[in-house]
């Protein structure tokens, strides 16, 4: 809970402000070293959340990547998951939800 709490504000701007996100990691590939976990909407406006998770996977195969969704986890957000997202939350969700499933995921991630 201390690393969602400390950086919070980093994840509020890489969330918020995207094509911000972007130009940096664009600018400076390392960044990306920088980006422990992306949350990953699946309607998104110009390229929907599968096209952008392949994106992700090819840039960065091993990142951590969970998709949030409005919709129940079927249909698209099924087949993001079978090409190994790995984790779905279901909006609304609150901080704790989200917490939880952070950590459920980078201890994943980093062997734990």
């Amino acid at each position: 809970m201390k690393w969602v709490r400390s950086s919070w504000r980093n994840w509020a701007t890489v969330c918020w402000w995207p094509v911000a996100a972007r130009r940096r990691w664009r600018a400076d590939p390392a960044q990306g070293d920088a980006i422990d976990l992306v949350i990953l909407d699946l309607i998104m406006p110009g390229m929907d959340g599968g096209k952008t998770f392949d994106r992700l996977r090819s840039m960065a195969p091993d990142m951590p990547v969970i998709l949030a969704s409005g919709y129940a986890i079927n249909g698209q957000a099924m087949e993001i998951m079978r090409r190994g997202c790995n984790g779905f939350l279901q909006k609304p969700f609150n901080v704790a939800v989200l917490s939880q499933k952070i950590c459920q995921v980078l201890n994943k991630a980093g062997g734990a």
